[in-house]
């Protein structure tokens, strides 16, 4: 069973947060760890967090996402994740993407062209805020600032 469903809903976060962490893990554990971040955050709670959204040269796409890489090859690995696969896998498990912004302050990998995205994500506290929230929100990249949202509070 998934550790969402073992969460007393009182024991929630109301916010998640997760920066220069993601990076190092390979592309389907990062979306692992999204998905759970989402599964876990109380109704009304906020997100944050920071992604490699790609680079190059990337020798693990280069090497057919071989996951073995990360096990034999010494040394710190750094791999990406397209923003199109954050927002797709967030709204999946039912958070809305609030607001994303190019964030490449966070990350600077020498010899290489990089770009990061930092994603502020809810959870609505019903579906109808949620549906409508989303096509606001998909339809433009631009807008206010990422510490504004619609963040309303916890329980």
């Amino acid at each position: 069973a998934e550790l969402h469903r073992h969460l007393s809903p009182r024991w929630r976060p109301d916010f998640v947060l997760s920066l220069l962490s993601l990076q190092h893990m390979i592309p389907q554990l990062q979306v692992a760890s999204i998905e759970h971040l989402c599964d876990a955050l109380a109704l009304g709670g906020l997100g944050y967090v920071q992604v490699l959204t790609g680079y190059a040269p990337a020798p693990y796409v280069d090497a057919n996402c071989d996951p073995t890489r990360a096990v034999v090859e010494p040394g710190m690995h750094l791999h990406f994740l397209p923003l199109a696969e954050v927002h797709h896998h967030l709204e999946a498990r039912g958070c809305v993407v609030d607001g994303t912004q190019p964030c490449d302050d966070y990350v600077s990998i020498p010899g290489r062209g990089s770009t990061a995205h930092c994603v502020v994500f809810s959870k609505a506290r019903d579906v109808a805020v949620a549906d409508e929230r989303t096509t606001t929100t998909s339809s433009s990249s631009s807008g206010p600032p990422l510490f504004v949202s619609t963040f309303v509070g916890g329980d």
